[in-house]
């Protein structure tokens, strides 16, 4: 089977876990988060779960109307374990649950925009600091961020002129709905960089086999058996190869999704599809590299 065809029949056939933004759900009261140390609360430090914060009694008013799209997990009820952290703008939701007026709500969509916007800062820090992203991908993905800021900005502005609690309980949920900063904003950045980096190893990859295979050729012809350095150099062409097929159109893929993609459930089985493409890549660069220095030994 062609690099081109397994590509095709891997995006069709994955439902592995999205494992690159591992995602936790921040208790029962429902806002999805990525598993990576959240940014402190503006307001002190996240505090630990309580029965409060897990019970479903009181819905926050920021989690998702979906469950369908949401990635769920056990609720945390004790200490924070490697795997279950405290929930980002604890005492604030816990706050919020416990008397919802709008200073409270107010004080909890403040703290879930402040953390957003940390992110934002984070991923264009790694945008700037990538050295293999293309040009065209870099300026896609700063004007995913430029554009999810510039809404965040603006519903601030809307949550901070709220009056009333009926108008903030409807507009704190779009802080998630609307934007998606962890769930498809962040995942968009980490594939693309990714996928920009195998590429790369490909190309570097290609340019190794070149050299190689002039080294057979000068070898073959000074009459020297070039047969196993020749099988490990066709071995490091074939991985390259399935490993361009499968990082090639990746951003292709991501870099188009919305929000409402997200919403509707079209983005999350595309993402899932992308990070079984980097994780096989991956693979097969690796492989790659294991030929190319099988290849170096049969020329010694």
């Amino acid at each position: 089977m062609d690099p081109s065809s397994l590509h095709t029949a891997g995006w069709r056939n994955r439902a592995l876990g999205f494992a690159a933004a591992t995602l936790i759900l921040a208790g029962t009261a429902g806002i999805v988060m990525a598993a990576s140390p959240a940014p402190a609360s503006p307001a002190g430090p996240a505090a630990r779960p309580t029965a409060a914060t897990t019970s479903p009694a009181t819905p926050n008013p920021i989690a998702s109307p979906s469950a369908t799209n949401r990635v769920t997990g056990p609720a945390t009820t004790g200490p924070a374990t490697t795997d279950q952290r405290p929930a980002a703008c604890a005492t604030q939701r816990q706050a919020a649950k416990a008397e919802p007026t709008v200073a409270t709500l107010r004080a909890l969509g403040d703290c879930e925009l402040a953390r957003r916007f940390t992110t934002l800062d984070r991923l264009t820090a790694g945008i700037g600091q990538a050295k293999t992203l293309t040009d065209t991908h870099r300026a896609a993905l700063l004007a995913i961020i430029a554009r999810t800021r510039t809404g965040l900005t603006a519903l601030r502005s809307t949550i901070d002129a709220d009056a009333t609690v009926a108008a903030l309980r409807a507009d704190l949920p779009k802080i998630a709905q609307d934007y998606r900063v962890y769930l498809l904003v962040a995942p968009q950045v980490r594939l693309t960089r990714a996928a920009d980096a195998g590429a790369a190893a490909v190309t570097r990859l290609n340019a190794v086999a070149e050299r190689l295979q002039a080294r057979i050729d000068r070898q073959r012809a000074a009459g020297k058996d070039v047969t196993a350095a020749q099988a490990a150099l066709a071995d490091l062409e074939r991985n390259t190869a399935l490993a361009a097929a499968q990082v090639g159109p990746v951003a292709g893929h991501v870099l188009p999704l919305l929000p409402a993609d997200w919403n509707d459930g079209t983005a999350k089985p595309i993402l899932v599809a992308a990070r079984g493409s980097i994780k096989t890549a991956r693979a097969e660069l690796q492989a790659a590299r294991k030929d190319a220095q099988a290849c170096r030994s049969d020329l010694r």
